[in-house]
């Protein structure tokens, strides 16, 4: 059976009863999962889930979380970019974890962190429009 994405339906089943797969979307579209658990289930779960994430792979989550967070402000701001923004934008980015500035840098094209900083020096107000579009464009946005 397909099931269209209508807005407002619903489609609730048992996911591991019934199998299923979800389709490339061609538009923005949202989708929640819940998972309900009884007493054993839940148990069963535990056991079987793979161990907490080592200190290392802790800190690599907070870096892209840091990176995700610094993009989204950049593209928070609905106004004309101002220099003061641009000032803004360069300070926290300066404050950021070297690892959140390399993904920053591979996700806005930059080829090493050095030449990220370098064009975030020379970055002008329009320069940060044309940033904000072409994130947006990606699909990293809001």
């Amino acid at each position: 059976l397909d099931v269209a994405p209508v807005a407002g339906r619903l489609a609730m089943f048992y996911a591991d009863e019934m199998p299923h797969e979800v389709r490339p979307a061609h538009g923005m579209r949202h989708a929640m999962t819940v998972w309900y658990y009884d007493k054993n289930e839940r148990e069963e779960a535990i056991a079987k889930a793979p161990p907490a994430p080592k200190e290392e792979d802790q800190a690599h989550m907070r870096s892209r979380q840091e990176a995700r967070a610094f993009l989204l402000w950049i593209l928070a701001h609905e106004s004309e970019p101002t220099q003061e923004a641009v000032d803004s934008i360069v300070e926290r980015a300066k404050k950021m974890s070297e690892h959140a500035v390399k993904i920053v840098a591979g996700i806005t094209g930059a080829p090493s962190i050095e030449e990220f900083m370098n064009a975030l020096d020379l970055m002008t107000p329009a320069s940060l429009a044309k940033l904000r579009s072409d994130l947006d464009e990606m699909g990293i946005n809001n």
